[in-house]
């Protein structure tokens, strides 16, 4: 790991960068886009119950609070099918409805 975030985005414009890592015995993977957009994918078979589901949503709670920024849940190649929504104003997580995906 490079001693600051920068390094990141440099090394992956180069050669590529994954970072991978477990959140509540599930891997989530990291892929670095840009400075302003960092994406997490996760495999949905390995969240199998509320002890997985409630470490996602501390998860995206830290990482809200941590930078200042919206983070949401999505399906896969899905942007506006937003699921799951951290908003740093309201410094709460909320479930979408269907309705106002």
């Amino acid at each position: 790991m490079p001693d600051k975030a920068e390094g990141i985005f440099t090394e992956a414009r180069q050669h590529g960068a994954l970072l991978s890592f477990k959140v509540s015995g599930a891997h989530v993977n990291c892929h670095f886009f840009g400075h302003d957009e960092i994406e997490f994918d996760l495999d949905p078979r390995e969240v199998t119950g509320p002890a997985q589901l409630e470490g996602f949503e501390r998860f995206m709670g830290l990482l809200g609070r941590t930078t200042g920024k919206s983070v949401v849940m999505t399906m896969e190649n899905m942007r506006e099918s937003v699921i799951l929504r951290y908003a740093p104003d309201a410094q709460q997580l909320e479930w979408v409805a269907s309705s106002e995906k």
